[in-house]
């Protein structure tokens, strides 16, 4: 291994370890605000709160306009190039666009606030619009500036102040927020949260321009910026129908707000869990190395055995939350969160198989964006229209299940597909030994983990986290003796902690 390989890898790993205290922090704190909420609203008001960030969730995806995509794939190649006016630009035209959608998706909901109030069965909704609007316009804001530091690779700022800001909204609704409390007070502490973290993005976002060398004074490259964020636009317009929160309006339409609560339950306790891989950090530590590496060197074999890396790592933390969250559901729903949640945990099942899929194939992500081929995922939004056409026909007949069973069998077929498409652009290869000795460590958590809950064992969160414990111990001792990596990887890791963690 080179000197400049091991660097860059250490340079990787110091951004990661940031990067990885920010999410794992933030997921943590997210998962107690989501039992703070379940346990202190009413089945009405959470539903009430589910059917808000439901309308925020599809709006902004719909009015995104391709703007964090263009931030994140071409400010790492403005800053590289030293090009400081180019990087204002850019990012004026980032916030501007965010902030232009934001004032339209607020006048639109401000307009049609009785017809949404009657289709999404929400009575509360035009009441609650002023604290909406400000919760849209503050949190979509806040989100373009948060790209910009991932450009910057400002991760230490970035997830201390996500953390932060999280940990404020714990405290709001654990100490400030009524037992039987309201979804308007939810919304306000969440005004108050998003206020903060909007001015805290910002003013670093901005200040580090003056970092940027003034090396050369080229014009931004608008074909390029227009074709990839036309392209990236017409993604997430595609991926309003494709993701959960398509099913949850309809749910709200057909169903009510009680049995919007039950599935947002579920799929947000999935993609909380989920969000233990640490997919998305690693991505914004990829992201802008690859990008500007690439830039310089052109070398597709260096992303093949990067993917096959990557792939290895998500796979390792995905299949034990994946195996363990099947295994432990019902007394993850009971004990931690409430009975109450109970009727949700066949949907979340249901729901977690597709996404162990999405989140394993979707280890190719980072690819399309390097090798700026968005259009490879506009080509897979085709099964948007057999998720809604299967929404349609299973809500009404089969509730919270039809929607599980719809959109997790359609988000896996697209990212199956995604995969081959990707394969035909670059020789990528899933390490499948490595995936199935994954799994066989698995099988052996499993069964210490099922063993107790056979025999009654589980009846407190204390005995429970015992289990959990006890189950990832021997997953990690057989990851840990037995790994998955290569003897390069391994060497790699290594030198990258600078010590021997893992065997040679």
């Amino acid at each position: 291994m080179g000197e400049a390989t091991g660097q860059k890898l250490r340079s990787m790993l110091g951004d990661a370890a940031y990067v990885a205290l920010g999410s794992y922090g933030t997921q943590a704190l997210s998962f107690l605000i989501n039992v703070v909420l379940v346990r202190k609203l009413d089945l009405d008001n959470y539903g009430a709160y589910s059917v808000f960030l439901t309308v925020y969730s599809m709006s902004t995806l719909v009015m995104s306009l391709g703007a964090a995509p263009i931030v994140l794939r071409y400010l790492p190649e403005l800053i590289a190039r030293g090009n400081r006016g180019g990087v204002i630009r850019l990012k004026r035209l980032g916030a501007g666009l965010h902030l232009g959608a934001g004032l339209v998706i607020i006048a639109f909901c401000w307009l049609f606030k009785d017809a949404l109030a009657t289709w999404l069965n929400a009575p509360m909704f035009a009441g609650l619009l002023p604290y909406f609007a400000l919760f849209t316009l503050l949190q979509f804001e806040a989100s373009i500036f948060e790209q910009m530091l991932v450009a910057h690779r400002s991760q230490k700022f970035r997830n201390l102040t996500l953390m932060g800001t999280q940990l404020l909204k714990l405290l709001l609704f654990w100490l400030a927020l009524p037992q039987d409390g309201s979804a308007a007070t939810v919304l306000q502490f969440l005004v108050l949260s998003n206020g903060i973290l909007f001015l805290l993005m910002a003013a670093r976002a901005l200040g580090l321009t003056r970092a940027v060398p003034d090396s050369v004074d080229e014009p931004l490259p608008w074909r390029r910026l227009t074709r990839y964020g036309l392209l990236q636009y017409t993604n997430v317009m595609a991926a309003s129908g494709f993701l959960s929160d398509i099913d949850l309006a309809l749910i709200a339409h057909y169903l009510g707000a009680v049995e919007t609560g039950f599935y947002r339950y579920a799929t947000t306790t999935v993609y909380t869990l989920c969000r233990i891989v640490p997919m998305h950090f690693l991505l914004s530590v990829l992201v802008p190395v690859y990008v500007a590496d690439y830039t310089r060197n052109k070398d597709p074999e260096q992303l093949k055995r990067v993917f096959s890396f990557y792939n290895k790592v998500v796979n390792g933390f995905l299949a034990p939350a994946f195996v363990g969250t099947l295994v432990l559901a019902v007394p993850i729903t009971a004990l931690i969160f409430d009975p109450k949640m109970l009727p949700a945990v066949p949907a979340l099942r249901v729901f977690f198989v597709g996404m162990y899929i999405t989140y394993f194939l979707n280890t190719t992500s980072f690819l399309l964006t390097i090798l700026e081929r968005p259009e490879i995922t506009l080509y897979s939004r085709v099964f948007v229209i057999y998720n809604v056409i299967m929404d349609i026909v299973l809500i009404p007949r089969f509730g919270i299940m039809g929607a599980a069973i719809a959109t997790s069998t359609a988000i896996a077929m697209g990212y199956v597909f995604t995969y081959f498409m990707v394969k035909r652009v670059i020789a990528i290869r899933i390490p499948w030994g490595a995936t199935l000795r994954t799994f066989a460590y698995c099988g052996a958590m499993a069964l210490v983990v099922w063993l107790p809950l056979r025999a009654g064992w589980i009846t407190n969160v204390p005995r429970l986290i015992l289990v959990v414990g006890a189950g990832s111990l021997v997953y990690g001792l057989l990851a840990w003796r037995l790994p998955v990596f290569t003897q390069d990887e391994r060497q790699h890791l290594n030198a990258a902690l600078r010590r021997r963690v893992f065997p040679t």
